[in-house]
């Protein structure tokens, strides 16, 4: 994990997404305003051939889009009568939502995973997509502290969650603030 500026951490990342045969998973964690003047440094960045990136998604506004509008009011009411079906649902959903978006693109950003850790969705999905050419960056509010990466961390204690340790290599992790 580093600690680096917005442009550096963007320098880095160009950089990376003109490699292939790895693992192409990157984590940037910060505060949520951090995060946000990082996603308008991203509307300048360029993919692999010189392509503008697409939009950063919304995983929570997608996910909500991909569910029939009754089951999607149950879930926003939390009325989930069945939650392990709602949960099956959303992994469904949320893996068809990445590979979807990579049929589109080779670079996709993804913000906004609260639904995906309500629901401990499994995130090992995301490993096997960003594979060969394929990059996925997650922007996610949270920073590291003893080892751990700890999301959501200004929010009050119980909303905590921290991420699950080997999800991404440590070399493709980046906490916006100044180097030290």
């Amino acid at each position: 994990m580093k600690r680096a500026s917005r442009e550096e951490i963007l320098k880095e990342l160009s950089a990376k997404w003109a490699e292939r045969g790895k693992r192409h998973l990157y984590l940037v964690l910060g505060k949520v305003s951090a995060l946000a003047q990082f996603e308008k440094d991203l509307s300048f960045a360029k993919a692999p051939g010189r392509q503008p990136l697409d939009a950063v998604l919304s995983v929570n506004q997608e996910l909500l889009k991909r569910l029939p509008g009754d089951e999607a009011d149950r879930l926003i009411n939390g009325e989930a009568k069945y939650p392990t079906m709602i949960t099956e649902r959303l992994a469904r959903e949320f893996d068809a939502l990445v590979k979807d978006s990579q049929a589109e693109r080779d670079v996709v950003v993804l913000k906004d995973l609260e639904l995906v850790f309500a629901f401990d969705l499994d995130l090992a999905s995301l490993r096997l997509r960003a594979v060969n050419g394929k990059h996925i960056v997650l922007l996610l509010p949270g920073h590291c502290t003893g080892g751990r990466i700890i999301l959501y961390h200004e929010a009050e204690e119980r909303f905590h969650r921290a991420l699950p340790t080997n999800l991404v290599m440590d070399a493709h992790i980046w906490e916006i603030g100044h180097a030290e």
